[in-house]
């Protein structure tokens, strides 16, 4: 189900499992949808969505509290807005579709301008009825792979998951604060987003946030499913969050070592101290989401270039030998063909956990000198265009020339402004590494009244 393709000048409205009553009031939970595929809070074809509309009213007074003030740009002025309460849908996605070859001459002619909509809020807040099913929750729309512009057909998302304690009929859903094979964000130039000063840049713009407040899935990812490139993501677990989760990823699934499922700048932010807060393990491998930790890179495939974690209480972790106990934190990826190119963990005050990783499980940590060696190889032998597309991130991101200007790109090295100084730094460093790098690493591990068992600055 879509709603159009044309340019609509107001904002949308989509309500699932929600009833209009005689009276012209409506009820939430008066109706139950039995939808075979999916939902899109977008268009089909092209068109731009215009207009927004508040739905701060929308959020529940339970968890109302916990929105950080800085998403309210988000919440009350939504482009589309996406509510789930009840019903059987297989994916809900807040963007738009786009899954067309728009080089295909029977779409050449007939499209003005692929669809684009400037912001999503999808309000995940089901009831209890026992019949609810839904597979994987999206801030982002659907997309068509290899259609890198579709980056750019949506600029920030935002997704509140706010499940009712004690409903398991979600605990395998999967979250993604970008789309199946659009990310979000890229739109604007990169320069724009590094501008500071008296009218910084509003990151928040360009940004997929999720905010985990309480109930039971299978896990979250700040970017988005098979491909697609997002500029910045941030999962949070706030204050007061009853949340039970497999695993969290700052990062994005990806679908394979050379399609660019990609995240610029990832953040996970872990502050709540509920003890009914906790990540979940099945060291069995029976089901793959509850890996019980939480990672600053991909799970799958590709990468995460800049990550950061910020650790602010007792990570628990359900475990179904050891009971409750405390979680591990990586701060790259966790499969084998996932890189992250800097990764940053903080343990702030009143943080507890199991162990720290600052790359990943099965994940490297790249340098942007590793990756431009690794560029010259080409060891696959792809064409000059797919390995081309394989390393891009557009909109002013790349350098010119890829095969000899990666490691000297600020967008991509050290010297970008994400990248942390170190306040002490011991290696002795040649006169142009001081000059390009000085005082900065490719993982980064910070701590101020914290409690880990145990830390090591690379990957297993």
């Amino acid at each position: 189900m879509v709603v159009s393709s044309t340019d609509i000048l107001g904002h949308t409205e989509t309500y699932i499992g929600r009833k209009k009553k005689d009276d012209g009031t409506y009820e939430d939970g008066g109706g139950f949808p039995w939808i075979r595929d999916h939902v899109y809070g977008g268009n089909d074809l092209g068109g731009k969505i215009l207009g927004d509309a508040d739905f701060s009213g929308r959020i529940r007074d339970a968890v109302s509290s916990m929105v950080d003030p800085a998403y309210q740009a988000q919440v009350q002025k939504a482009t589309t807005y996406m509510e789930y309460t009840q019903g059987r849908v297989r994916n809900i996605l807040g963007g738009c579709f786009g899954d067309y070859k728009y080089t295909d001459p029977a779409y050449v002619n007939r499209v003005a301008q692929k669809p684009y909509l400037h912001n999503t809020f999808v309000n995940f807040r089901p009831n209890t009825n026992a019949n609810n099913a839904v597979e994987k929750i999206f801030g982002a729309g659907e997309g068509c792979s290899g259609d890198r512009d579709g980056d750019k057909g949506q600029d920030h998302s935002y997704v509140l998951i706010d499940i009712p304690d004690n409903v398991e009929k979600f605990s395998n859903t999967e979250v993604f604060g970008a789309g199946a094979f659009n990310g979000l964000g890229m739109r604007y130039p990169a320069a724009d987003t590094f501008v500071k000063g008296e009218t910084p840049f509003d990151l928040n713009e360009a940004s997929a946030i999720i905010d985990l407040m309480r109930g039971k899935i299978g896990a979250a990812y700040g970017g988005s499913y098979e491909e697609g490139v997002t500029r910045r993501t941030v999962v949070n677990v706030p204050l007061g969050s009853t949340i039970k989760i497999g695993s969290i990823f700052g990062g994005a699934y990806g679908s394979g070592a050379y399609k660019p499922c990609d995240v610029y700048e990832a953040n996970v932010n872990y502050l709540t101290q509920s003890e009914n807060a906790y990540l979940i393990s099945d060291p069995t491998g029976t089901n793959k989401l509850m890996k019980g930790a939480i990672y600053g890179g991909n799970n799958y495939a590709r990468r995460t270039l800049y990550g950061k974690i910020n650790i602010s209480s007792r990570v628990r972790q359900k475990h179904p030998t050891y009971g409750m106990t405390s979680a591990t934190i990586y701060g790259a990826g966790c499969g084998a063909l996932t890189w992250s190119e800097y990764t940053e963990v903080n343990l702030n005050n009143g943080a507890n956990v199991w162990e720290v990783y600052g790359g990943g499980e099965a994940g490297s940590v790249m340098s942007a000198e590793s990756a431009q060696k690794y560029i010259a190889l080409n060891p696959n032998a792809l064409s000059d265009a797919d390995w081309k597309a394989a390393w891009s991130l557009g909109s002013g991101y790349d350098a010119e020339t890829l095969s000899t200007g990666y490691a000297a790109n600020k967008y991509t090295n050290l010297t970008n402004p994400l990248v942390r100084t170190a306040e002490m730094d011991d290696r002795v460093l040649t006169n142009e590494q001081k000059t390009s790098i000085g005082n900065k690493y490719n993982t980064w591990y910070g701590c101020k009244g914290y409690l880990c068992s145990r830390y090591v600055g690379i990957s297993l």
